[in-house]
């Protein structure tokens, strides 16, 4: 499972990665607008929002380790999915705003989110929405 989270969790990173450095060349044109940049801020607020909802539902659901391994799967794709849109949001528009979005997400991925051991022994105790 770490595996997994570790693939979710550098994807946006290497993305990123190349959108600096397409940017630090000069060959992205200069944007006419800056509407994606608030909206990624908006969507990776969402994202942490409904990370928090799914671990409490996915709770009511059972103390079984498939149960935990969907409830991580699922928050991590979606914590994942707006920090590549904020990626993309920073290729389009060059905002560093939105470059910050997708740096604070995929911390929040990295720190929040990982699957540990504790975070397993947590839910099986029977204290699954605490436990993510």
């Amino acid at each position: 499972m770490q595996l997994v989270a570790v693939a979710l969790i550098t994807t946006p990173l290497l993305f990123l990665g190349v959108v600096l450095f397409l940017r630090a060349r000069g060959t992205m044109p200069e944007a006419t607008t800056s509407i994606l940049t608030p909206i990624s801020g908006a969507l990776g607020l969402s994202a942490l929002v409904t990370g928090v909802v799914f671990s409490r539902l996915l709770a009511a659901g059972g103390r079984s380790p498939a149960v935990l391994l969907r409830l991580i799967i699922v928050q991590l794709a979606i914590t994942e999915g707006a920090a590549l849109f904020a990626c993309v949001a920073h290729l389009i528009e060059g905002e560093a705003a939105s470059a910050v979005v997708a740096v604070v997400l995929v911390g929040w991925m990295a720190v929040m989110q990982f699957p540990t051991g504790a975070r397993m022994e947590r839910w099986q105790g029977g204290r699954g929405e605490d436990a993510l």
